[in-house]
């Protein structure tokens, strides 16, 4: 019982079936990587352009805007602050980006 007409069952059809599927496989996955690259990018976009929000607003001592909350450190923490091992901080919630 044969699952392929005869002509279909060569090595040459196989080989040009393999390859395509090969360069199909490849071409997502360079798709995928543009894909990370690019929101990677804008992550560090939005991430740049908070700071440079951050900073001017304290440095101009202005009062935050809705969407951007600023807490005093407790007294060990400033310490833990300062040592610059800011992943040992307590009572931090987690940023949305």
């Amino acid at each position: 019982m044969r699952m392929w007409p005869r002509k279909f069952n060569s090595l040459r059809i196989t080989g040009i079936v393999l390859i395509m599927l090969a360069a199909t496989i490849g071409a997502g996955s360079v798709w995928i990587w543009m894909h990370s690259h690019a929101a990677w990018q804008s992550h560090l976009q939005r991430a740049f352009n908070s700071g440079l929000r951050l900073s001017d607003i304290l440095r101009e001592q202005a009062s935050p805007p809705s969407d951007l909350g600023i807490t005093q450190l407790k007294p060990n923490d400033i310490l833990i602050a300062n040592k610059g091992k800011f992943g040992l901080l307590t009572d931090q919630s987690a940023t949305p980006y």
